[in-house]
């Protein structure tokens, strides 16, 4: 089962690098399954779309303890049609102990693309030029 984590825009900076197992450790009292986080500058995506219409992005991604999580974020087009957001994960890539699919799906106005995102945007913050949804 995906478990989906609805991040938004306050976890853009956040990206899960290390999931502990559900197992016990050297630890004597159960402590139960933890995630550990580090702060990124996350890529920036820039793009079109129809104004007030909503852009969503989900990048899938498992750990090495077996969970099969997903990245969520959107953001809704502005009066000019501009829409951003920040993207912590690098696509395709191991990021820690986390494996991520090849491309972000980036959805608006009944219409679905992909986007590749890098390592060096996610560390250094640049910005990317996102689909255009609207002419």
């Amino acid at each position: 089962m995906l478990e989906r984590l609805q991040h938004g825009l306050w976890l853009g900076w956040h990206r899960l690098i290390f999931e502990s197992s559900a197992r016990g450790g050297p630890v004597p009292v159960s402590v139960g399954k933890f995630r550990v986080y580090e702060l990124v500058q996350g890529a920036e995506l820039v793009g079109r779309a129809p104004p007030g219409s909503e852009v969503k992005a989900l990048l899938r991604y498992r750990t090495a303890a077996g969970s099969k999580l997903a990245y969520a974020n959107k953001s809704v087009a502005d009066e000019q049609g501009r829409y951003r957001m920040r993207l912590p994960y690098a696509s395709g890539a191991l990021n820690g102990s986390i494996e991520t699919q090849r491309a972000y799906r980036i959805r608006a106005a009944d219409r679905q693309e992909r986007v590749v995102v890098g390592e060096e945007d996610v560390l250094e913050g640049n910005e990317l030029v996102g689909p255009d949804f609207w002419p």
